[in-house]
Order: C-alpha cells, then structure tokens, then sequence
C-alpha cells in the first residue's frame, strides 16, 4: 500500500516542485517550499524504512512523528494561514 501511495503521490511532486517552483516571495511562501520539500523527503525515507526488515525499533515511531510535524508545518504555511485571512 505504501508503494502504491508512493507511485500516487508522484505526480503532485512534480507538479508542486517543477511546475510551481521553489518560491521565496515572502517569507512562508518559502518556509512552505522547504517544509513541502523536506516533508516529501522524510516520506520517502519512512516508507523505505517501514519496508527494511533490519531497522531500530525506534525508527518507524520516530520517523512517523519527524514526518507528522513536517505536514503540520507544511499545512501551517498553507490552509491554515489561508484560511485565518492572513494570507498575503
């Protein structure tokens, strides 16, 4: 299921990444390209970590909680601040 949320995601990647760019027009547009960014990567990481069979027992918690916090991050930067009226 992982891998098929993976594949699914791919296109989103590449339309966030290379069609909208890195933006840094102010400074949460790019707080949220960094933490969109980061957030993808961690993701990668926890599905290849969730699919090691060798792994700390710590790794799956802790990457799960490191990534959590990338997507609130990364919905901080967007919906939320969109939706408070704030958005520049």
């Amino acid at each position: 299921l992982g891998t098929v949320a993976f594949g699914v995601s791919i296109p989103v990647v590449f339309h966030c990444i290379w069609t909208l760019g890195y933006q840094t027009t102010d400074s949460r547009e790019g707080l949220h390209s960094l933490l969109g960014c980061i957030a993808y990567g961690l993701y990668v990481a926890k599905i290849l970590t969730v699919r090691t069979d060798d792994r700390p027992d710590w790794a799956v918690p802790v990457g799960g909680a490191v990534l959590g916090f990338a997507m609130l991050g990364v919905w901080w930067t967007s919906a939320l601040v969109h939706y408070a009226g704030t958005s520049t």
